[in-house]
């Protein structure tokens, strides 16, 4: 008997990002807003899409650093989408985030302008649908794949939540609504 256990419903869990205005190329459409993860490098989340977990990861072994291609998520790496199971852990961890400035070098490749042209510190916290390969934790779940589910943007304006309700077509509240 196999611990594995097959779902047909997806896995509902928390996630926060940074709310940050698009670059237009063949991916994004400038002046709209996308949602971008705070952790590893600000990876921008695609709309109308699923969110996938694909990484060649390198790992330390008896002190060697190895290289193991595997598909993400891998119980033995820290690769893959994280969520938090509970509301209250993703807004704890927002608080967290929320005392550290955008590393704005990093997130300018993902925004139009100048270096004087900071987009505005937003945040947003809401549910993600997790589904493939699941690895749950003590606070939460490393998926293989992720979609958001529904959106609060924390510090935003109603013009953001309009685009990003239009963008990933989910529901999307803010405090201005």
């Amino acid at each position: 008997m196999s611990d594995k256990q097959i779902l047909v419903e997806p896995i509902y869990a928390w996630k926060v990002w940074r709310v940050i205005t698009a670059i237009e190329n063949e991916h994004w459409v400038y002046g709209k807003y996308i949602l971008i993860s705070p952790l590893y490098m600000y990876v921008a989340w695609p709309y109308r899409i699923a969110m996938a977990a694909d990484r060649l990861c390198w790992f330390n072994s008896d002190s060697k650093i190895i290289e193991v291609p595997h598909a993400a998520p891998y119980f033995y790496c820290e690769c893959g989408i994280h969520a938090f199971k509970s509301e209250e852990d993703a807004s704890k961890y927002m608080q967290r985030e929320r005392k550290f400035p955008v590393q704005w070098q990093v997130t300018f490749s993902h925004i139009k302008g100048s270096a004087q042209e900071k987009p505005r510190e937003c945040f947003a916290i809401g549910k993600v649908s997790l589904w493939g390969n699941v690895i749950e934790h003590e606070q939460g779940y490393r998926a293989q794949y992720a979609y958001p589910y529904d959106i609060e943007i924390i510090g935003g304006t109603k013009e953001m939540a309009d685009s990003l309700r239009e963008q990933y077509q989910v529901d999307v509240r803010s405090g201005q609504e």
